[in-house]
């Protein structure tokens, strides 16, 4: 029998017993529940010497509870080798007969027998160092593979030998092509390439700041952080998602730096009017200026408009600030968007010069979700623009299509359309094109930008299509749905 003793529950375990067909399986060792019933017996092993005896009546008078323990059993020569481990006994080998042995061992054979005990130990302590390895690998496995951090093992020559769950979904990467076939430096941004190095040589110092690309080559904004794997040449890097953080960051930056310079061409624009009223109107009150009737008339008719331009533009001020910071409040209705055009054109002060054609579906109605005060806005907004660079005989055409679930609305001019290189810019706030200078137009430069934020609002698109020389079409979509 290979016997251990359990020194949790205080009892012996068969491990394996190796017996005869004829003879029972022995529970001699379950009967005690406290080995230490049996004094002499664990003595002897635990001085690690074998016990061995021909007969039970050849134990010695110490032995009485084994005696009775032996003899309960019916066996009567026996042989335990003790299994010694770490200096402590852990257990033995236990050799029964039935019958009287004839003779001892020999001290040869003894030996034989100790050099299996201890080839038995050693089997023993290395399946159980297997066990907990195996064991302890599948712990830090597990938390490897679902802690919420993207982490890689990388080897010296940084081929990525373990990548977890959370790298392979941030990257994109199935684990079957990056584990063991692309290295570290194929996910770094190369502007990044000497802060990769420089984590590598800080590994449990400091964290970096770094750039990566995924599988589709967008760039994601992470914290790395790289430990050595102690007694080995990897390392282990763990990335932290920050993109998020960091477009937040970019987008406060964005508005800071347009909220200044919003104020400071803001400032510019009213400072204009305010300059000229309060120029004539000086020059109206001074006594020492001589002026005649319709000097006076024409004075108060600038002032009279510099003071509507003026008014207009801090309405459209305020407007468009509720607009962007979302506390405008939008009642969206199903609107006829034919009627609505009819509707805006009709109030619309055109020029007698400039002729208006609408080009809209006629065998059904046209119609969208939508705010329709905010939408009359926006096509008023896009008129003004059209009347105020249109030639003095010039064309206004107002178009309508259905298409993809929505509705777009197209207002195009005849004007001298706008610069290739404008184009990106004519919804900026108070831009003014090379062309607007030089036809004097005095809008407030604010219409589209309105328009702009009013369709984004609605879930729509705004764009523009022009040509220098030949004319612009601003077209803005909505959805149907």
């Amino acid at each position: 029998s290979l016997v251990l003793f359990n020194s949790e529950k205080q009892s012996f375990e068969y491990v394996f017993q190796w017996r005869n067909s004829a003879v029972k399986k022995n529970t001699l060792f379950n009967q005690w529940k406290n080995p230490h019933d049996l004094p002499w017996f664990f003595s002897q092993i635990n001085s690690f010497s074998i016990i061995e005896t021909t007969s039970i009546d050849s134990l010695p008078p110490e032995a009485t509870n084994e005696r009775a323990w032996l003899s309960r059993s019916g066996f009567n020569s026996i042989m335990y080798v003790p299994l010694v481990s770490q200096g402590k006994a852990v257990g033995f080998l236990g050799f029964e007969c039935l019958k009287e042995a004839k003779q001892r061992l020999s001290e040869q054979l003894k030996k034989i027998l100790r050099i299996a005990a201890v080839i038995f130990v050693n089997a023993m302590n290395r399946k159980k160092t297997e066990q907990a390895l195996t064991q302890s690998q599948r712990k830090y496995r597990t938390i490897f593979e679902n802690t919420g951090t993207a982490m890689i093992i990388v080897e010296n020559d940084s081929l990525i030998s373990i990548a977890n769950c959370r790298f392979c979904q941030f990257t994109g990467y199935q684990r079957s092509e990056i584990e063991g076939l692309m290295r570290l430096e194929e996910f770094i941004f190369p502007d990044d390439l000497a802060l990769l190095a420089d984590t590598a040589q800080n590994c449990l110092t400091e964290a970096n700041e770094l750039r990566i690309l995924d599988k589709h080559k967008k760039v994601k904004h992470v914290i790395v952080h790289t430990a050595l794997i102690p007694e080995a040449t990897q390392r282990i890097l763990s990335f932290i998602d920050i993109t998020e953080r960091v477009q937040a960051e970019q987008r406060l930056r964005d508005l800071n730096f347009s909220k200044s310079e919003f104020v400071s061409i803001a400032s510019h624009e009213m400072r204009t009017p305010l300059t000229g009223i309060i120029g004539l109107t000086q020059t109206l009150l001074s006594k020492d200026i001589d002026l005649s009737e319709e000097e006076k008339i024409r004075f108060l008719q600038i002032i009279e408009s510099e003071g509507n331009r003026l008014s207009l533009l801090l309405s459209e001020l305020l407007d468009l600030t509720k607009i962007e910071t979302g506390t405008t409040e939008f009642n969206p209705v199903k609107i006829d968007v034919l009627q609505m055009i009819n509707e805006t054109t009709s109030v619309f002060p055109l020029p007698p010069t400039i002729e208006l054609k609408i080009d809209a579906p006629m065998d059904h109605v046209v119609s969208v979700k939508a705010d329709r005060d905010r939408i009359k806005q926006v096509l008023m907004n896009l008129m003004e623009n059209a009347v105020r660079y249109s030639k003095e005989t010039g064309k206004i055409t107002i178009s309508v299509r259905e298409q993809d679930h929505a509705v777009s609305i197209a207002v195009s001019d005849t004007g001298p359309g706008i610069r290739k290189e404008d184009l990106s810019k004519v919804f900026n706030k108070f831009f003014r094109s090379k062309t607007a200078h030089k036809i004097a137009s005095k809008g407030t430069g604010l219409g589209l930008t309105i328009a702009k934020n009013i369709v984004e609002a609605h879930g729509g698109k705004i764009w523009v299509q022009s040509r220098e020389g030949q004319g612009s079409t601003f077209i803005f979509t909505l959805p149907q749905d």
